[in-house]
């Protein structure tokens, strides 16, 4: 058993001899070519997905702390039903220029177009 674990190092020792041995006859540019590829190929395959998953789950820990922030997002009941929190007014008042443009754009461009073309064809 101890020859066994004897012959274990001296063949670990060997390996790393011959490995350093190795790396002395690879030219400069290969070598870097080498550890270019092999970094590209950790970040690629292990630290890219890695990075991924937490930042996902710093997101969602972020966003749910948000919304459940009574401060923001509380509602009330007033005269006529349900109140939204003061964040849900904000994000409406910020996005209603943006919902009315995309709801009725193309409505009033249709009538604008319809209103010029009646007045076009009753000129001649």
């Amino acid at each position: 058993m101890n020859d066994l674990a004897i012959s274990t190092g001296l063949q670990e020792k060997i390996v790393e001899k011959i490995r350093a041995s190795f790396v002395e006859f690879i030219p400069d540019v290969e070598w870097d070519n080498l550890v270019r590829t092999e970094v590209t190929r950790y970040i690629k395959d292990k630290l890219k997905p890695l990075i991924q998953e937490e930042l996902t789950n710093l997101f969602r820990a972020e966003i749910k702390k948000e919304l459940e922030n009574p401060k923001f997002w509380a509602d009330g009941w007033g005269e006529h039903g349900e109140l939204p929190g003061e964040a849900v007014k904000e994000i409406i008042k910020e996005l209603v220029p943006d919902m009315m443009s995309a709801m009725f754009g193309n409505i009033v461009q249709q009538i604008t177009m319809q209103i010029r073309g009646n007045l076009t064809q009753n000129m001649y």
